[in-house]
């Protein structure tokens, strides 16, 4: 556990992070990220969770289209609340679903104030349930991630993620340093 707070306290202090304040292009730098996320559908009929994590972009030589490439690793930590009737069979729980991820990801119009992207990946989790009814619910999840986003002065992010954590669709916003 407290391995966990030390990884999670280097992302939010930035480590790396900084090479960016001058950097135009990105190529050959990493850049760290928070934020939160909302999802709908899934195992819970909502979830609301923080993610961080870090963002790495190829170096210049790498880059092939007139696109930016990289790759990220992701955390996330999430809530959930089912109340209903479905593959539960009429169950009511909370849960806490803890997931560390990879994605690739591309960036579209670099030169742009919007940048426009998307990325795809893997993500390895947990899921702990509040209620003793529920059966048939393994606590490791493996889950694919696939989404797009847009991200504005370098700084902040907005996605649409499907197949996020305990959602069928999320909404974050992630703020770059």
């Amino acid at each position: 556990m407290k391995k966990l707070a030390m990884v999670a306290c280097l992302l939010m202090v930035g480590v790396g992070g900084n090479a960016l304040a001058n950097s135009t292009n990105l190529y050959n730098t990493g850049k760290g990220f928070v934020g939160a996320e909302v999802g709908l559908g899934g195992i819970g009929n909502v979830s609301l969770g923080v993610v961080g994590g870090y963002q790495f972009y190829f170096k210049e030589a790498w880059q092939f289209g007139g696109f930016r490439h990289g790759v990220r690793g992701i955390g996330t930590l999430n809530w959930t609340q089912y109340n209903g009737n479905s593959f539960f069979s009429g169950s009511s729980y909370n849960g806490i679903f803890v997931q560390a991820g990879a994605d690739w990801t591309i960036d579209f119009n670099i030169k742009d104030r919007f940048v426009w992207g998307a990325y795809a990946g893997l993500s390895l989790g947990y899921l702990g349930l509040f209620s003793n009814g529920v059966a048939g619910v393994t606590p490791f999840v493996v889950s694919g991630n696939l989404g797009a986003s847009v991200t504005i002065d370098k700084t902040h992010r907005a996605e649409l993620a499907l197949g996020s954590g305990f959602s069928i669709i999320a909404l974050r916003y992630l703020y770059m340093f």
